[in-house]
């Protein structure tokens, strides 16, 4: 497997784009900002080494996702507890 590095183009959405390239900076990916026409674009220039920075993010997101679904269904079942009734 090679090692190259890949452009890949992203067109630019102002709540994703900006919160994926601080992202994708803070892995130190190549991340660069193109204006076509009027619209924009992200660039980002990833390589093998990146792809596995991107995958290890993802795992601990997954994770996070799940802890996530897993408190809230706890937070919920809390809720629908109902008072114990003195006898």
């Amino acid at each position: 497997m090679s090692n190259e590095t890949i452009e890949i183009r992203i067109p630019w959405d102002e709540e994703g784009s900006l919160a994926l390239a601080w992202t994708l900076i803070r892995l130190a990916i190549d991340v660069r900002f193109a204006a076509d026409n009027g619209t924009g674009a992200l660039l980002i220039y990833m390589n093998q080494k990146d792809d596995a920075a991107v995958l290890a993010l993802w795992d601990e997101l997954s994770e996070l996702r799940v802890r996530y679904i897993e408190a809230k269904q706890a937070a919920i079942a809390e809720q629908l507890r109902l008072p114990e009734v003195d006898a």
